[in-house]
């Protein structure tokens, strides 16, 4: 079986070649992002692995300076816990996009 060849005509080229050109750009731009998203990663790790240095140096700290404290002898055994409550409140950003919604339903409803 040969090759079959197909003859586009002017606009059609055009189009075709305006499309390819698009779907390249689109996949440079995605190329673009995926690697800062990569160095951002990377970033983001070297910074945890800081932190958790710190902390850890931190807690260190805290044991030896407890290790330098003199022991209490007296017993405390009359602590209470109280639970903390923290009301949590709707997030601005999820109503502003539950309102954009609410109003995009109510335009659709007055085209149709």
């Amino acid at each position: 079986m040969g090759a079959e060849y197909v003859k586009l005509s002017s606009p059609e080229k055009f189009f075709a070649e305006k499309n390819l050109l698009l779907a390249h750009l689109e996949i440079l731009t995605e190329m673009k992002r995926l690697r800062t998203y990569s160095q951002l990663r990377q970033e983001e790790t070297k910074l945890k692995l800081i932190l958790k240095e710190r902390v850890n140096d931190v807690l260190n700290q805290l044991r030896e300076l407890e290790k330098g404290l003199p022991k209490s002898s007296i017993k405390i055994t009359d602590v209470k816990k109280e639970k903390i409550e923290i009301q949590v409140s709707e997030d601005p950003v999820d109503m502003s996009l539950e309102q954009e919604i609410d109003y995009i339903k109510k335009k659709l409803t007055a085209l149709q």
